[in-house]
């Protein structure tokens, strides 16, 4: 936690987790964005969200991302990603079970979102915009 001092954030709302730590950097209602760091071949446990996109990116290490394949199927997609992989990102759906495990020190930021809809626009009819 010592990064995040020297970084300028307040560890007072820093979440002590078995795994390492989570710093909620952003939330709203639709949005919620935390720095997390996972101590090597620590794990978070198996769940999902009812209506959350998770979004993970590593900024330093490697991070293993279990997911279902569909939450009807006991098939599972496993993503290695981070520095030096082919990918330093990968994408959770609503009700898919998930967890991740750190196969050395990482640095990560969750990004949990809400579906966003590009139609989700009501135009008013009488004022369509101009120069």
């Amino acid at each position: 936690m010592n990064m995040l001092s020297m970084l300028g954030f307040d560890t007072e709302f820093v979440e002590k987790k078995i795994w390492g730590w989570k710093y909620n950097a952003y939330r709203d209602h639709y949005l919620c964005v935390d720095l997390c760091y996972v101590n090597k071949d620590g794990h978070c446990s198996w769940h999902y969200h009812n209506h959350q996109y998770n979004a993970f990116l590593v900024l330093f290490g490697k991070l293993q991302v279990i997911r279902e394949y569909s939450p009807e199927s006991d098939k599972k997609i496993i993503s290695t990603i981070g520095v030096g992989c082919a990918s330093r990102k990968t994408r959770i759906h609503p009700l898919h079970n998930h967890k991740f495990e750190a196969l050395e020190n990482t640095i990560f930021l969750e990004i949990g979102s809400v579906r966003y809809d590009q139609d989700d626009i009501i135009r008013d009819h009488q004022d369509l915009g101009g120069a």
